[in-house]
């Protein structure tokens, strides 16, 4: 893992840009999606999910988590008070991924990959 870059300031463009993901209109135009706390974000690896970019409260800075991430992921780490601004969560997590939208594929292709279908 590269070392992380540090966002203090709720205003910063990233932060902002992240932020925008809870909305489903900013999801679709960028193909990106948020996927929040740790379990979720070992699932989206399992199915491969490309993660962009991590952020993550200072707390989490040694999490197993990050052993599994490829080295171009971009990680973040950030202050509780920016974290709570684009958690989705009543009590935050802290750890939070940026992924990448995968293509939704048709039910015909589903059944050519999936006999149960």
């Amino acid at each position: 893992m590269r070392e992380p870059l540090s966002i203090q300031s709720r205003n910063n463009p990233k932060v902002k840009a992240v932020a925008s993901l809870k909305e489903s209109k900013y999801r679709r135009q960028s193909g990106q999606f948020i996927v929040e706390g740790s379990h979720e974000i070992s699932v989206a690896l399992q199915y491969n999910y490309e993660i962009e970019s991590v952020f993550f409260c200072e707390k989490a800075h040694r999490h197993s988590l990050f052993s599994m991430l490829d080295n171009n992921v971009t990680t973040y780490q950030v202050s509780d008070a920016v974290f709570e601004k684009f958690s989705t969560r009543q009590h935050p997590d802290v750890l939070l991924c940026v992924c990448k939208q995968q293509p939704v594929r048709s039910i015909e292709k589903l059944s050519e990959t999936d006999s149960t279908i």
